[in-house]
């Protein structure tokens, strides 16, 4: 509990009032003052002294028996008066202090001059056309890999008639360059060789090789320069999560061709357990391969048209089930529904015959009920007319027996 004692002269309490203390915050003239760290009124006590000729206030409002109990604790009556100003009396001395061992410097640490932001490695700019030789120079001496890429669609990649209208249609935009062209440099717009060339994956030809080792990326990085979605799709893929990359199903010289024939000839490489079901079932019996079903059609990239298995998500999904059931694969559903709104009919019928039943014993009470009132207000009415037929024939009868005029 925090001890509030403040010492202040009894003339305060008239200039002030007597709610003096709650509001002590917001007087100007009340201050810190040292030793103790009190507050004091300005100017009535300068030169106030605590323990002798004046008397410590407290605000009746604001005090609680602990806090008085406190306060009361810490007054000294014998204290000497000095002014707040003055230096305390120095305390009398205890037991001598024990000498502490010296502590042996230590070298002073070096203060590290601060790191200097890295700079960001330089650009390399592009290869100069001039750097690379062609596809013709590679197929030299690999033959076999030049015949395949010769025939696929990477060489063909900026001649392909569906690409030139399709890039004439997007006004001949530069960027398509840098996935139809080899050496593409976005600075100047030119490229070294048409079509994605062996030096689009392996870099410009190295004078030195052979000897000197050929890199081979083989992360994929370099396909997904133009292929992003199916690369996104692969890494997300069971196939991307196990490390099935884009060359153990393609041939690295040409991307959109397989490494078989059969398109499941390769799936059967890990998925051999498969193989049986697939071979005796019906979807094989009318041609069908894997990437039918779990790599679903969709259009094709740019310059390529039609469709294309482009999903490499490899998963099947009923899309790719439409394609070929498209006709047929409600008709289930269709008798379920049917039957479904055979039984609801029969329901709804009973619901409304009953409805109509209920409605017309509605109609017949109040049919009854107003034939009933209709038959006897007959009844009085023709009651009212025999009696006045009645009277009157009797008047006429009576009339005529005596000769009286009638």
């Amino acid at each position: 509990m925090p001890v509030r004692h403040v010492p202040i002269a009894r003339d305060s309490f008239s200039f002030y009032g007597d709610d003096l203390l709650p509001n002590f915050d917001s007087l100007p003239t009340w201050k810190y003052a040292t030793p103790h760290a009190i507050q004091r009124v300005t100017p009535q006590n300068q030169g106030c002294t605590c323990h002798e000729d004046l008397t410590l206030f407290l605000t009746a409002d604001d005090v609680d028996p602990d806090e008085l109990t406190a306060n009361q604790a810490v007054v000294v009556a014998e204290a000497p008066a000095m002014e707040l100003s003055d230096e305390p009396p120095a305390a009398e001395p205890t037991a001598e202090p024990t000498e502490e061992p010296a502590v042996e410097p230590t070298a002073e640490p070096t203060e590290e001059p601060a790191e200097e932001p890295a700079e960001p490695p330089p650009i390399e700019p592009p290869p100069s056309p001039d750097a690379y030789s062609g596809a013709e120079t590679c197929g030299a001496c690999h033959a076999d890999r030049y015949e395949l890429w010769s025939v696929g669609p990477h060489s063909a990649a900026l001649d392909d008639p569906v690409f030139q209208e399709e890039w004439a249609a997007a006004a001949n935009a530069p960027y398509c360059l840098s996935c139809h062209t080899t050496g593409y440099d976005p600075n100047t717009g030119e490229y070294a060789l048409e079509g994605v060339t062996c030096e689009a994956c392996h870099g410009p030809y190295d004078a030195g090789h052979p000897p000197n080792i050929v890199e081979v990326d083989r992360s994929g990085e370099n396909c997904r320069q133009c292929h992003p979605q199916a690369y996104d799709e692969w890494r997300s893929s069971p196939h991307g999560l196990v490390g099935v990359r884009c060359i153990s199903c393609h041939q690295i010289c040409s991307l959109g061709t397989m490494k078989a024939p059969d398109g499941h000839a390769v799936c059967e490489n890990c998925h051999g357990s498969d193989a049986d079901k697939f071979h005796q079932g019906t979807h094989n019996a009318e041609g069908l391969d894997c990437i039918d079903c779990h790599m679903q059609p969709g259009p094709g990239e740019i310059g390529h048209g039609g469709k294309q298995h482009i999903a490499h998500i490899f998963c099947g999904n009923a899309g790719s089930c439409l394609d070929c059931h498209g006709d047929t694969i409600h008709i289930a559903n269709k008798i379920i529904d049917t039957e479904s709104e055979v039984v609801a009919l029969r329901e709804t019928n009973i619901d409304d015959l009953q409805q109509q039943v209920a409605e017309l014993e509605t109609e017949k009470d109040d049919l009854q009920a107003n034939t009933a009132s209709r038959l006897y207000a007959g009844l009085v009415a023709g009651a009212i007319v025999a009696l006045v037929v009645g009277f009157g024939a009797g008047q006429f009868w009576k009339r005529w027996q005596h000769g009286e005029p009638v």
